[in-house]
């Protein structure tokens, strides 16, 4: 017999779960072995800066073998807070603390839970339900844009290698296929084939490289892209198919050959690097004009903007700033390139600039970690206080998916979502931007070849593509992982080509061209497949509860109303059973009653059919 039962991802437990808006109650539940003759049992809480709280908690009723001690109590103000159980009994006092699983037990020293509350009033977009598709332009469709730079390298087949190699020591970043606005435009009607709701582009302003991160100006469409009425045509016509437009703001920094900057004097404008009587001079943080100045990770073409310069925050977050110009013009929101890097302050003057125009607009940041209680530079970030963030890109999640279907770690799995209900806010949690793959990682289907790229020369990783039966395995794999990204909570998101079978370890590997010509229609006609089942009302924005996670075994449900889903993956090389009453197998749309078998490596998505 357990002596300590709390989980604090259950309502039984806690309520309401996860993060808590200031002056709500709280109600807590912990059980204790009745044999247990204890007292002066309290919850601790503290802050950062060691403010503490403590609420007594008495004996409530019982649950079989357990006293049941509970506690209300509500916090008034938005933050982190840390807590934790302490009793005492003829032994001497006792900890309750937080161990692997996110469960209380019986401790000798303190591991504490989490408590998150955010602000009552606070932005909150409805995203719930969507599917986002992730486009680099220059690599998804070329649709007629002749417009070339003498400076750039052209394939002259869609379908080569991007260049891996350095030229004089550097990664050059300056070969192109073709893609375009007018590209993704003809590809509206396929996107809306995989039941797509929101296209997130990556940066598609003025800029050097093939990427874009380098901007050279915030206010121009790259020409090689398209003009504005490009833009604002993709944006109408993706409206007219249900499709929103989010744009990648990089907001950090500029490309050192940027109009503000101006290193590699291709603008008429005087750069700051040119010169100390440059209008963009404060712009920069410079240590020594012109050739010392702060830029990100040290890449001298990434110069980092200077946010605590009232010009800079002007121009990105003013009435007629970058941000405004832009949902004007027809997007819908911005993922924000490494927003760690941006101050609390600044990042509150984007958002509350954003809703201004646009209410509902989705501001999205890149975080690789835990967004609820991140420290970046010695400082906690305050993404999910209520007037930042209203979701992130869900790096915790991705590493979990994998190392389940990679490795059969179901405990990952579990504590990794045990964790996010836990400590985001419910609005959040529906509005994660969950990812299996992206312009920084490895591809998808190339994660579960079983090979480390670390092992393999730069040549034999852009040569390398899976044999056929390694290919197979990969791609029952893919199935696997991409049926939890569509049913655990959150919005999926599909990195172009995912869905078409494209293979490709790291950058640049991992942005090849979309296959338009050797698609592999089984993986997305699964996709297709996935988007209408995402339709159902409980993926949007229904309750998430976990069954059983164990053995290559993940099994959870997701509830609203009446309405009940289980979804199964057993990852495992033999067979096993599930029974339920009366269900319709979402996947193969039939009637399905008794103990139900899911073969190895085998999904099941079943909607429970009420009496």
């Amino acid at each position: 017999m357990i002596d300590i039962i709390y989980k604090p991802f259950l309502a039984e437990h806690k309520s309401p779960i996860g993060a808590v808006v200031e002056g709500e109650e709280i109600l807590i539940k912990v059980l204790v072995n009745k044999n247990f003759n204890i007292w002066n049992f309290q919850l601790t809480m503290f802050t950062d800066e060691k403010q503490y709280f403590n609420f007594p908690m008495t004996i409530s009723n019982t649950i079989e073998n357990y006293n049941c001690y509970t506690t209300t109590f509500t916090m008034n103000k938005w933050g982190i807070y840390w807590y934790f159980f302490e009793f005492d009994d003829c032994y001497g006092h006792h900890f309750i603390s937080k161990n692997d699983d996110y469960e209380g037990f019986l401790s000798n020293t303190i591991n504490t839970f989490q408590l998150s509350i955010y602000k009552k009033k606070h932005y909150k977009a409805n995203y719930n339900g969507k599917i986002i598709y992730q486009i680099m332009v220059d690599r998804f469709n070329n649709g007629g844009v002749d417009y070339v730079r003498d400076d750039v390298v052209m394939h002259q087949n869609w379908n080569e290698t991007p260049n891996y190699l350095p030229v004089n020591g550097e990664i050059l970043n300056n070969d192109f296929f073709g893609g375009d606005l007018r590209g993704i435009i003809q590809k509206l009607d396929y996107l809306k084939s995989l039941n797509v709701g929101i296209i997130y582009l990556n940066p598609i302003f003025k800029a050097y490289s093939n990427h874009k991160y380098d901007t050279g100006d915030y206010m121009e469409i790259d020409p090689m892209f398209g003009t504005l009425l490009d833009f604002e045509t993709l944006c109408f016509e993706a409206k007219r198919r249900g499709i929103k437009i989010i744009l990648d703001g990089v907001f950090n920094h500029t490309g050192s050959n940027s109009k503000y900057f101006n290193r590699e004097n291709e603008y008429p404008t005087l750069g700051a690097y040119q010169s100390k009587d440059s209008p963009y001079y404060k712009w920069y943080k410079f240590k020594k004009h012109p050739n010392s100045y702060e830029c990100w990770w040290d890449f001298l073409t990434l110069p980092a903007l200077n946010h605590n310069n009232k010009e800079v925050i002007d121009f990105i977050t003013g009435e007629n700033g970058v941000v405004a110009t832009w949902l004007k013009n027809g997007a819908s929101g911005f993922r924000l390139d490494v927003v760690d890097e941006l101050s609390n302050s600044f990042l509150e003057k984007l958002v509350k600039r954003a809703k201004q125009i646009n209410p509902d607009s989705l501001i999205i940041g890149e975080v690789w970690e835990d967004a609820s209680n991140k420290i970046a530079y010695s400082s906690r970030r305050s993404y999910f206080n209520g007037e930042q963030l209203d979701s992130v890109m869900n790096y915790p999640l991705r590493t979990a998916i994998i190392q389940f279907i990679q490795s059969n770690n179901s405990k990952m799995l579990a504590n990794t979502m045990r964790t996010l209900v836990n400590n985001y806010p419910k609005h959040i949690l529906d509005n994660l931007m969950n990812i299996l793959g992206t312009h920084d990682t490895v591809r998808l289907l190339t994660s579960f070849s079983n090979i480390d790229y670390n092992y393999l020369t730069r040549k034999e990783q852009a040569e390398y593509e899976m044999p056929k039966d390694r290919y197979f395995i990969a791609r029952q794999k893919l199935k696997m992982a991409t049926a939890l990204l569509y049913t655990l909570p959150g919005l999926p998101t599909i990195y172009y080509g995912d869905e078409a079978g494209l293979q490709g370890f790291k950058d640049p590997f991992c942005r090849k061209p979309m296959p338009w010509d050797n698609m592999d229609n089984h993986i997305y006609e699964w996709y297709k497949l996935l988007g209408q089942i995402r339709q159902d009302e409980v993926f949007a924005d229904g309750e998430y509860h976990e069954i059983l996670a164990d053995d290559g075994l993940f099994v959870f449900s997701r509830s609203k109303n009446e309405s009940q889903v289980i979804v199964i993956i057993n990852n495992n090389k033999f067979d096993c059973h599930y029974n339920v009453v009366d269900a319709l197998d979402l996947i193969e749309n039939v009637k399905v009653s008794g103990n139900i078998e899911i073969v190895k490596q085998g999904i099941k998505i079943l909607k429970l059919i009420k009496a």
